[in-house]
């Protein structure tokens, strides 16, 4: 978390239209002048005067427009990859970009997701261990199981992690985890 400077500028900009609902009764064909006259002003003192309890004049083909802050519909924009939000003047931005180790980790869950599901079908207990194995030609996929197979093996109960696909009593099932194949098999692991 960091601390924005407000002197560095807004971190959220703002979109403005005119209200249709209000502007239209009162201005009827001038509205399309008043949306040209208002994409031109700069929208963060605009808001600030709205936000002050003034009223906004606008020249319009040489004749003036008074806007409240009842004519002017606002909304706040996050650059792409983010999103925001304003209260009481305090603004938030929140980074909703997606990276690789925060995608593997998505997938890893999925994996477990499905493996518990198959666990519930094949009938074993909550207590049971298992043997695993898994299939896919996707290398994101891969690398997702990979690199998160101690949290896969902890929440599904997976004691051993097979290299080459289970043969006799084991459950498959075939799904997709973010779009890629993956083919699941267990089996419970036999105490000796």
């Amino acid at each position: 978390m960091r601390l924005h400077d407000p002197a560095q500028g807004p971190l959220l900009r703002y979109e403005i239209n005119p209200n249709l609902k209000t502007l239209g009764p009162k201005f009827g064909e001038r509205v399309k002048e008043i949306r040209t006259a208002l994409a031109a002003l700069d929208s963060n003192s605009l808001v600030a005067k709205l936000q002050a309890g003034g009223s906004i004049e606008l020249d319009c083909a040489g004749t003036t427009v008074v806007l409240n802050e009842n004519d002017i519909l606002l909304n706040a924009k996050a650059p792409d990859g983010w999103t925001g939000l304003i209260d009481r003047g305090t603004q938030l931005l929140l980074d909703v970009r997606i990276n690789e180790e925060l995608a593997r980790e998505g997938m890893a869950r999925e994996v477990v997701r499905h493996v518990q599901e198959l666990r519930k079908k094949s009938g074993l207990e909550m207590e049971d261990r298992i043997i695993l194995y898994f299939a896919t030609e996707s290398p994101a996929l891969r690398r997702a199981v990979e690199s998160h197979n101690a949290y896969i093996s902890a929440e599904t109960l997976a004691v051993k992690w097979a290299n080459i696909p289970l043969d006799g009593d084991a459950h498959t099932t075939s799904v997709r985890v973010d779009g890629q194949p993956l083919t699941i098999q267990l089996r419970k692991e036999i105490a000796a």
